[in-house]
């Protein structure tokens, strides 16, 4: 199933009719009936009895089982997310993660809009009470906007707005509790903010979408580990016509690519038509958006599940992960 979050904090639970993959470069169709200004922001898919944990800018969590979020039609607009948890009217979701049971012995690792990285254990969210808990201690002027989960001797990536990664071990990291604060995970320039974090894989291929749409996949191996706090590399020359990178997931290479515009606007692609190339390339159109519109948020599904959206219903098997772009953070609206 998939599960969606609006800027405004609407959340719902998908039924099976969503949109086939097109090709790539495609304008998509409409995926959720959105008022004026309330962009999509969020999607992730998971099984009907999976942990839902939600983070927010402020850095708290919440939980809910997947089964517990109504479900909805593609169009329908879903139900104010201050219904399905007890979310401060303050407060904005920024990362959603799933968590099938807590019974292992991963991390999760954490990013700020800042640059702040944490590595904590996912056994510390085993038991989230309603009103939820702290995650991270922030900076009164950052946000928490990534999460994942990791084991030991991984290595993580950021990317910056500004077209800069950087890669380094998680295990530099020192294990910290759940309500303390974060470490500098990558030195940002002057206007310069995170757009994106995951971790790596050594086989993998990162795929880097800007704001305008345009897209490329560049192998992992491109990107050099280099010491935590540093700046990183150059991986794309921002222009306007790219505009700002806006998301970036770690892939194989065989998924396929869905992304949601500002406007509600779905396309899926299969990752093989965008060109794999250098990490100093440009890339290609993914998506033709109109005009004064832009990528919000992009998902990559995986084929190795076995299942395809087309066939997703209660029990889709599907898994994949929410990268969210980087517009600034509205607080939902009940």
């Amino acid at each position: 199933m998939l599960v969606t979050i609006s800027g405004r904090g609407y959340v719902k639970r998908l039924r099976s009719d969503t949109p086939g993959p097109e090709k790539r470069g495609g304008v998509g169709i409409r995926g959720q009936v959105l008022r004026e200004e309330d962009a999509l922001r969020h999607m992730v898919i998971a099984n009907a009895r999976d942990n839902i944990l939600f983070f927010t800018n402020r850095g708290k969590v919440y939980q809910t089982k997947a089964y517990q979020i109504p479900e909805f039609e593609r169009t329908a607009r879903g139900v104010p997310l201050i219904n399905v948890i007890d979310l401060d009217q303050k407060e904005a979701v920024t990362a959603i993660l799933t968590a099938p049971d807590f019974a292992n012995n991963e991390f999760l690792i954490m990013a700020t809009r800042q640059g702040e990285v944490k590595k904590t254990t996912l056994q510390d969210f085993a038991t989230v009470r309603r009103n939820g808990l702290i995650a991270m201690d922030l900076e009164p002027t950052d946000e928490l906007c990534w999460v994942k989960h990791c084991g030991a001797g991984c290595d993580v990536i950021l990317i910056s707005e500004l077209g800069q990664a950087l890669r380094f071990p998680v295990d530099v990291l020192r294990t910290a509790s759940r309500s303390s604060g974060g470490v500098r995970g990558m030195k940002l320039a002057a206007g310069d903010r995170l757009a994106g974090m995951d971790i790596v894989d050594p086989k993998g291929q990162l795929v880097v979408v800007t704001e305008h749409g345009m897209g490329k996949r560049t192998l992992v191996n491109a990107y050099k580990p280099h010491g935590r706090g540093t700046g990183g590399q150059r991986i794309l020359n921002i222009t306007p016509k790219t505009g700002k990178v806006a998301s970036a997931q770690v892939v194989h290479g065989d998924e396929e690519l869905m992304l949601i515009s500002s406007s509600g606007i779905v396309i899926r692609t299969e990752l093989g038509t965008i060109r794999q190339v250098g990490p100093y390339a440009q890339g290609v159109i993914v998506m033709n958006l109109r005009p004064n519109d832009s990528v919000a948020c992009i998902a990559v599904i995986g084929v190795q599940d076995g299942a395809s959206l087309d066939q997703l219903g209660g029990d889709g098997a599907v898994s994949g992960d929410l990268v969210a772009a980087s517009p600034e953070t509205k607080p939902p609206r009940g």
